[in-house]
């Protein structure tokens, strides 16, 4: 209501003002509305049992009421203030026998409009659209018969043309070009639904609906839900429209038959009537099912309600790509590569079989989890993955900072939007002014080959340490990571499973990326690319061995080195990387880390993690020729000098807090029922200020 609504069309003004200079503003815009909103706020219940079909109606309901309210207050107070003449400027045919049917189909409500704007037919036509507009909202639904209200967005877009076509015939280009244009540009971004409702439900979900209705067995409470949702978007749909819901996503899609179980349960849940339409959605999330996306997704073309779509669709096709459980998985290094490697193929699948491929990056804003400034992102994406689409998360934990001041949420969306010309863009000119190479190149083969071997190096740390014994306990015991069960944080529990003691498997990525953040390590954000980075310069590729930099210097000026600083500067996606790990590192507090990794009482992995640190910080500053972290960023840096004396004293007390609740050993009673209490109260505040102090923390 702030920020987004009167946001939008001043970007879309200010890239007009780009193409047309003067002339913006008085006559056709050159560029269309090409921002959607989407939102997963109610409609996403993989793993939360809180979200239910009806919960889903709800969030449907109030996003329209939202966007309804919106569109009638600028029409009414753009309508007030059309008050040109009739005798001056009269109006046209078109919008003459407009208000003529208006007139006879409305016959009061034109009266008094007609009353109340004496020959000024351009007044009343866009005041007559106001008041529809409220029908609509208190209709509460398209399909309502309520004879005033509006039947759907296009028919008010196609109101709001004609009333600028006839002031632009009239000679009121600025009437017509002004107000009303950024009116016609909030209704054709917003529409009446304000942001398609995207369903997210997890694959196993779904086939053990299948597996109960196939049998004939008693439905589950699980499998009633899974059938009322799609009902609920059969509703949404009747009463907001196709575009109000109609993507449904199904997390770890494994095979093309996942996809196939959505639309064979839209069947059976509306077995009467017309099953809702569907566009499902494959997410792929960890990395065998990133490295096997493009067969399923050949398998998906088989598929008859797929095939259906892409025939009236214009054979446009989305996908997914998680970026937080590859992470947890690979590690940044490796999960960052591999998510380019796979938009690489799936750019290469589309352009082979003539479909325009979306890729919907599950970004969150946590480093750990492809976090990082959103139009260095685009830029780093592989060629031809983009071309001019881009879809990407915006986490809650973003959302205020990017979205809060309408001067912010300009600048964000613009550099978005840049970022996403530039992508889709030719190739520039090699001699240009930019330093970093446009998406648009094929990818030099010797910046492949400096990549491949941080990449093995990376994996193997990043592996070794996850991988060893005990981990999992240690990692519980060095962080609060059982206390943010208990905190409104994240969509979802903390756990896929029931048990906390499953291990890192079932742990979902924000806890993972949070717990880490408090402990002041960042783990997720860097851990393996020292490893990585000496392998690429010296040569060496298992971490812990010789060859590493020496210990207390940056290493010696080598062609290994020189090599990795050419595609530090000449790929975006290396450069990306390190300068996000550069980011997390100096978001890293070494000592107080220290005394966090202490408290799990195993000085072997406590080792390992600070000696990855120490040679990360060494070798990033090495490749990127900074003299300390965040030298090349200096109101970043900046800001976090300022904030950290603050967060280091929070997080003193939380370790004071964290060091009593595990107790020095198995044999310490520990505090009592009231100490504990008043440890766990500490502990949450700390979580909630460090988080704060922090940001993009999980």
């Amino acid at each position: 209501d702030e920020t987004l609504f009167r946001v939008v069309p001043e970007l879309y003004l200010a890239l007009d003002r780009a193409l047309q200079g003067d002339q913006a503003g008085q006559g056709p815009p050159l560029a269309p509305a090409f921002l959607r909103y989407g939102s997963w706020i109610g409609a996403d219940r993989d793993g939360n049992p809180h979200v239910t079909a009806q919960v889903t109606l709800q969030a449907a309901e109030i996003q329209a009421d939202h966007a309804l309210r919106a569109l009638e207050t600028a029409a009414t107070r753009i309508g007030r203030a059309l008050t040109v003449h009739a005798p001056d400027l009269p109006a046209d045919s078109e919008l003459g026998a407009a208000l003529a049917a208006a007139r006879q189909r409305y016959p009061e409500l034109t009266a008094d409009l007609a009353a109340r704007s004496p020959q000024e037919p351009y007044r009343e036509f866009l005041l007559l659209a106001a008041a529809r507009l409220r029908a609509t909202r208190l209709a509460g639904s398209l399909a309502a018969p309520d004879a005033v209200a509006y039947h759907s967005a296009a028919e008010f877009i196609a109101d709001l043309v004609l009333l600028q076509r006839a002031l632009a015939a009239a000679g009121a280009g600025r009437q017509a070009y002004g107000e009303l244009q950024r009116l016609i540009w909030q209704a054709q971004t917003f529409g009446f639904h304000l942001a398609g409702l995207e369903v997210r439900q997890h694959s196993a979900v779904h086939a053990e609906a299948l597996r109960e209705l196939h049998a004939g067995a008693a439905r589950s409470p699980r499998t009633r839900e899974v059938l009322a949702t799609l009902t609920a978007i059969a509703r949404i749909q009747d009463s907001y429209g196709p575009q109000a819901c109609h993507r449904y996503i199904v997390s770890f899609t494994r095979s093309a038959a996942d996809i196939a179980a959505v639309y064979e349960l839209a069947r059976l849940a509306v077995p009467r009537g017309t099953p809702p339409a569907l566009d499902v959605i494959p997410l792929f999330e960890s990395g065998e099912d990133l490295d096997h996306a493009t067969t399923i997704l050949d398998d998906m073309l088989a598929l008859e309600p797929v095939a259906g779509r892409l025939a009236t669709g214009g054979r446009h096709l989305e996908a997914m790509l998680g970026y937080s459980d590859s992470a947890k998985e690979l590690g940044p290094v490796s999960a960052t590569l591999r998510l380019f490697d796979t938009q690489q193929r799936l750019a290469e699948w589309a352009a082979s079989r003539d479909i325009r491929l979306t890729l919907f990056h599950g970004r969150g804003g946590a480093l750990g989890r492809g976090g990082g400034p959103a139009g260095r992102a685009v830029l780093a994406q592989a060629p031809g993955s983009v071309d001019g689409r881009f879809k990407v998360t915006e986490q809650g934990e973003v959302i205020f900072a990017r979205y809060g001041h309408p001067a912010i949420a300009q600048r964000h969306l613009e550099q978005v939007t840049s970022a996403v010309l530039l992508a889709s863009a030719a190739p520039r000119d090699p001699a240009g002014t930019d330093s970093k190479r446009s998406t648009g190149e094929p990818v030099p083969a010797e910046f492949r080959a400096v990549t491949n071997r941080i990449d093995g190096a990376a994996l193997r740390a990043y592996q070794a340490l996850t991988g060893a014994d005990g981990f999992a306990e240690w990692f519980a015991r060095i962080s609060p990571l059982a206390e943010l069960g208990g905190m409104r944080i994240g969509s979802r529990p903390a756990r896929r499973g029931v048990s906390a003691a499953a291990g890192l498997a079932d742990l979902r990525a924000i806890p993972w990326v949070f717990a880490w953040s408090q402990t002041r390590v960042n783990l997720p954000g860097w851990f393996g690319l020292g490893s990585g980075l000496a392998a690429a310069i010296t040569g060496t590729g298992a971490p812990g061995e010789a060859g590493r930099a020496p210990p207390d210097g940056p290493p010696p000026d080598t062609a290994g080195l020189a090599e990795v600083r050419a595609a530090y500067q000449g790929w975006p996606l290396l450069a990306s990387l390190l300068d996000n790990a550069e980011m997390s590192l100096a978001k890293t507090n070494r000592r107080i880390a220290a005394r966090y990794l202490e408290l799990g009482g195993r000085p072997d992995l406590t080792a390992i993690v600070l000696a990855e640190y120490d040679l990360t910080r060494r070798l990033v500053l090495a490749v990127t020729g900074h003299d300390r972290l965040l030298g090349g960023r200096r109101v970043l840096s900046r800001a976090v000098a300022l904030r950290d004396p603050y967060v280091d004293a929070l997080s003193h007390l939380q370790l004071r807090a964290l060091t009593a609740l595990r107790g020095p050993g198995s044999g310490d009673a520990g505090p009592d029922e009231d100490a504990r209490e008043r440890l766990e109260r500490l502990l949450l505040l700390s979580v909630n200020g460090v988080a704060a102090g922090l940001q993009n923390t999980g």
